[in-house]
């Protein structure tokens, strides 16, 4: 968990700082794909402007649901990210008692 006040902090810092990892990836041209260089920032490099932090182990499928790539994609997705909420949610309402009335895709491939 960040503050706004801290992601500003951390966005500036890291404009300043310009602290980038290379990363080789597939890059789509009008010839098909070809290898390129692509400069990546990850959440962890926020770490080093904090003053403290704290790292919890929590279970990927109730706390994870990534939204790296556009609709469409294989993963990653808004709409893979909003079914796993969907699902989650789902697991909440059935633990406390609940039940659906309707099928839902809870363990969909």
């Amino acid at each position: 968990m960040f503050t706004l006040d801290f992601l500003n902090q951390v966005a500036n810092g890291l404009e300043k700082d310009s602290i980038y990892h290379l990363a080789e990836k597939k890059i789509p041209s009008i010839h098909g794909h070809t290898m390129g260089f692509k400069l990546e920032q990850f959440i962890f490099d926020a770490f080093p402007y904090a003053p403290t932090t704290a790292l919890f182990e929590v279970l990927r499928e109730e706390e994870f649901a990534p939204v790296k790539n556009a609709n469409g994609s294989n993963y990653d997705t808004p709409d893979s990210a909003k079914m796993l909420v969907f699902r989650l949610h789902t697991r909440w309402v059935v633990a406390a008692g609940g039940f659906l009335t309707h099928s839902v895709p809870l363990y969909a491939t």
